[in-house]
């Protein structure tokens, strides 16, 4: 009788595939933000996702990628959530939605019937350098993940931020109660509220954003529910963008829909458009790896010529049955900040060869 047991998202993930031309990818991935597909929609459109059941997953990529703002519930990590930084290092290049969204975040490509594809405006290639491993975040909140991935990006490629402030996100807003919250804006930033955590459903709240005069109200897609605006709900329960401001205050209004049981406060946190812009920017001029992926190998060549990078950060969720070798040697390859595996790379040219077996596999063949 639940909305996630339906195979009804079979049928129309087949009929998405076809109508939007989507060709099978093993290295980018696909997003479907208000959840009408289901955690599995993503075998079906032949493309890599986040979402996922806990079954093809470990604990810490589910806690790991709520650490990020994206949602969890039970045995499932799902699309909801997250931010376009987080989104754009998981190598995310397409949206699929029913669920308009914000155009200065997302470009619209393709309409079929009720859904539209769009295309992330801000997109890292697949692999990032990192300056130095050891001040990545292993443990922390949202905006201590960000950070610390930012910056060791910023350094890795040669260009620290010359304002002396090496930052993206920021909390704005730190555990408030109260109904009406204003925030200032000095420069362009996407807003995410925060609070409610992974794996709640109460609806409790309502959400609603002042544009101008008027009030908007803040939808929080369920499975079942495109419409819904009930935070948190079943499978959309941890990071929600409120939109892109600039140079202005904004009235945030925090409606209780059940007397007397907020549950929790209210976290508001502002990530900067223009740094992300230009972390960007700077990763795609030295984006061509040679990029080769096999069904469970890969294959890059990275430049680090300038010695500025300890390692690569990949979208690719840890497991000890990676190995890797950097120019013929063997390599230890690490977790990084829940989401992310690093491959330690020398100066010079690294031909880095990756490949999957399963821990247990050839023992269980024996």
């Amino acid at each position: 009788e639940d909305p996630e047991q339906s195979n009804n998202f079979i049928y129309l993930c087949d009929y998405l595939r076809e109508s939007f031309n989507l060709e099978p990818d093993r290295l980018h991935r696909i997003k479907n933000p208000d959840e009408s597909l289901n955690a599995n929609y993503g075998f079906v459109l032949m493309q890599p996702t986040l979402s996922n059941w806990t079954a093809m997953i470990s604990p810490r990529e589910q806690y790991g990628a709520a650490k990020w703002g994206y949602s969890y519930q039970y045995t499932r990590l799902l699309d909801a959530g997250g931010t376009v930084f987080s989104d754009a290092l998981l190598g995310i290049d397409k949206v699929i939605t029913c669920v308009p969204l914000d155009e200065k975040l997302y470009d619209p490509v393709d309409e079929i019937d009720s859904y539209t594809l769009y295309r992330p405006r801000f997109v890292l290639p697949f692999g990032v350098p990192v300056n130095d491993c050891s001040g990545i975040k292993q443990s922390g909140d949202t905006v201590d993940m960000h950070n610390s991935v930012y910056r060791e990006i910023k350094k890795a490629v040669g260009r620290p931020d010359n304002t002396g402030d090496d930052d993206i996100a920021e909390w704005l807003v730190i555990g408030s109660e109260e109904p009406l919250i204003n925030v200032d804006i000095d420069r362009p930033m996407a807003l995410y509220l925060l609070g409610a955590g992974g794996d709640k459903e109460d609806k409790n709240l309502s959400i609603d954003v002042k544009r101008g005069n008027r009030w908007e109200q803040i939808i929080v897609p369920d499975i079942g529910d495109t419409d819904n605006t009930g935070y948190p709900a079943y499978f959309n329960n941890n990071a929600i963008c409120l939109g892109c401001f600039d140079s202005e205050t904004v009235e945030i209004r925090i409606r209780n829909n059940i007397q007397d049981n907020m549950g929790f406060p209210i976290y508001i946190m502002g990530l900067d458009m223009v740094k992300l812009d230009s972390v960007c920017d700077e990763c795609s001029k030295i984006a061509d790896y040679a990029m080769q992926a096999g069904k469970s190998s890969l294959e890059f060549t990275f430049d680090n010529s300038s010695g500025m990078a300890d390692a690569i950060l990949l979208p690719i969720a840890f497991d000890r049955g990676w190995n890797a070798t950097v120019n013929g040697k063997g390599v230890d390859i690490q977790p990084q900040a829940g989401l992310f595996t690093t491959v330690p790379l020398a100066e010079g040219i690294n031909y880095v060869k990756m490949r999957f077996v399963p821990r247990g596999m050839i023992v269980g063949f024996g």
